[in-house]
């Protein structure tokens, strides 16, 4: 008993100690092949690698300026305490707000909505013209200051450029309202434009935003064509401004950010365990919690198994922004392994790792849609010049578009159908079964899962049955 009494507790130091050693040199090992793969992955030299925008350029200081332009409360029907909100019943206000913010297509407004959309913008008339200005500025930067423990950093500047887009997409609506459809695209741009202020960021949140702010854009050049008829040249601008944007590598970024992210909360992690390692021990004897495994407790416990956490999901993260290296048509099968190897990874890691291969996964419907939206306007450029729809994509070479544009979900071409009152063009998706590009009435709407539809010019500006 004496003697187990002894080489118990010295056993497990020296496993302990054993298991350390193992960790540092597997951590040693995935810095070594971060370092070597994707030089300067860390945050702080991403951020220092930042593409420059000078300051006659960075359309963020137009959005920052627009946005502190923009009254409280606006527009009021978002607002239950303003003013004119109080005016009107809540079934009122739903109603009036359902008309305009739901961009039916073929749905002009009636005479009470285009007055109160009109007066609305009226109140944001100088915000309208200064973010108006964005148009042109295809290129931004915000300066960012990181928290001590990365995901305390704050970026208030992404709710307003949010804030700007909304300004922008409800000017678009009242522009088609008056059928004047250049300048609707060229509010398109302008929100392209406060998509693109964001830059080169190397955070999740901020390619989250981005994206969201792109769908905005792409739904209101598709309502622009649904309604009437642009002129040549401003759909010759929004495509090449939409074939810019489909270009930027916002998924590498994205990757590379969350990668340096997690390597410093790991870190975090290991550091504040080892400072407080005696109270950590004690916990790992507590009745474990609904959510708490044995595994995890010891992992959440031992600075060491923090530290095999972080090579083994600094690994993981590099596999994964290598694979964002790839053409987009080449890593949806890819994803399939990663997902595997997501599963594979300690119980703590695991837990990080599921959201890089979601983070891949949508990044494929972004760019199909984007990829869509180019080929929308190309068609219609066709079909103005032309006096007809093309009869299969390719038709489109080498006027309109350089190539037709892959699907990212199958790396064959995007697809197009025509339909009695126009055509659909499409993506197959993530299932990548071909339904034809099935338009499905979702909430009073016509939608395709990733597409866009154009109309006859005879069925345009009409409203539908």
């Amino acid at each position: 008993m004496l003697v187990l009494a002894i080489l118990l507790p010295v056993g497990l130091v020296l496993a302990y100690m054993g298991m350390a050693g193992v960790s540092r040199i597997r951590l040693e090992q995935a810095i070594a092949e971060a370092d070597k793969l994707d030089p300067g992955w860390q945050i702080p030299e991403l951020e220092a690698n930042r593409a420059k925008v000078s300051d006659e350029e960075n359309s963020a200081t137009v959005i920052l300026a627009a946005a502190k332009l923009i009254p409280a409360q606006w527009p009021w029907w978002q607002y239950p305490s303003a003013p004119a909100a109080k005016e009107r019943t809540p079934e009122e206000i739903e109603a009036l707000q359902d008309k305009i913010d739901s961009g039916q297509h073929l749905q002009p407004l009636d005479p009470a909505a285009e007055a109160v959309l009109q007066s609305e913008l009226r109140r944001v008339a100088a915000a309208l013209k200064e973010a108006g200005k964005v148009a042109e500025l295809p290129h931004g930067r915000y300066a960012i200051t990181y928290s001590k423990d990365i995901i305390g950093t704050l970026q208030p500047y992404l709710q307003e450029a949010r804030n700007v887009a909304t300004l922008l997409n409800y000017d678009v609506s009242l522009k088609i309202q008056h059928r004047d459809f250049d300048s609707a695209l060229t509010d398109c741009r302008a929100i392209l434009n406060t998509a693109r202020s964001i830059g080169d960021e190397s955070l999740v949140i901020s390619m989250l935003t981005r994206k969201g702010i792109d769908q905005i854009a792409t739904q209101d050049i598709e309502r622009a064509l649904a309604e009437g008829q642009p002129s040549p040249g401003a759909l010759q601008r929004i495509q090449q401004a939409l074939e810019e944007e489909a270009n930027a590598p916002l998924v590498l970024n994205a990757l590379r950010g969350e990668r340096g992210v997690a390597y410093i909360v790991f870190q975090n992690m290991e550091e504040y365990v080892k400072q407080n390692l005696g109270s950590q021990l004690r916990k790992l004897f507590r009745p474990f919690g609904p959510e708490e495994t044995l595994s995890l407790r010891i992992e959440m416990t031992l600075p060491s198994s923090i530290k095999s956490n972080r090579a083994a999901l600094l690994r993981f993260d590099t596999q994964a922004v290598e694979l964002a290296k790839l053409p987009a048509e080449r890593q949806f099968e890819k994803l399939q392994d990663l997902d595997a190897a997501a599963k594979r990874l300690p119980v703590l890691a695991r837990t990080t790792a599921g959201a890089i291969v979601a983070i891949a996964r949508g990044h494929h419907r972004w760019l199909a849609e984007m990829r869509c939206g180019v080929l929308m306007v190309a068609i219609e450029r066709y079909r103005q010049a032309k006096g007809r729809w093309p009869g299969q994509l390719t038709d489109l070479v080498p006027s309109y578009v350089a190539n037709v544009p892959l699907d990212p979900f199958t790396g064959h071409e995007l697809r197009m159908r025509q339909l009695p009152d126009g055509l659909v063009v499409y993506s197959v998706g993530s299932n990548r079964v071909d339904d034809g590009g099935q338009v499905e009435r979702i909430g009073g709407k016509d939608t395709l899962d990733i597409g866009f539809r154009l109309w006859n010019p005879e069925k345009r500006g009409q409203p539908s049955k």
